[in-house]
């Protein structure tokens, strides 16, 4: 259960009602406003993804998020984080069921949380 409230999600592939369009070859940019209950003195990002039934680990480039928020991170202001991930060419195509972004504090509490259906193929 995350300790902060999402306020606005933004991604910049297209998206439906039932997912998101990842391309391969492309940059996938998400964007979410979030409000924290606590202050956090170190915020790392994460991303899980859900295929099938089984999580898979998403590498960030750079997953210290105090390097684009400013930590330490304050109770009830609105921060702003972005992050792009490389969608490679050589992933399969394939609907993930749940791509999930988490920021997570120091002591390992998750800060805030975004869930986005996705789907991965080649752009037509």
């Amino acid at each position: 259960m995350s300790v902060g409230e999402i306020v606005k999600v933004a991604v910049n592939t297209p998206c439906s009602e039932k997912y998101c369009t990842f391309y391969k070859g492309n940059d996938a940019k998400l964007v979410f406003d979030f409000k924290l209950k606590k202050k956090a003195l170190r915020v790392r990002a994460k991303v899980m993804a859900t295929i099938g039934t089984i999580d898979h680990d998403f590498q960030l480039p750079n997953s210290d998020a105090c390097t684009l928020l400013g930590c330490p991170l304050a109770p009830n202001f609105k921060y702003t984080y972005q992050n792009s991930m490389y969608v490679s060419p050589t992933y399969p195509s394939v609907m993930i069921n749940q791509m999930r972004y988490y920021l997570i504090d120091g002591k390992g509490r998750e800060l805030a949380c975004i869930s986005v259906p996705v789907m991965i193929t080649e752009k037509s």
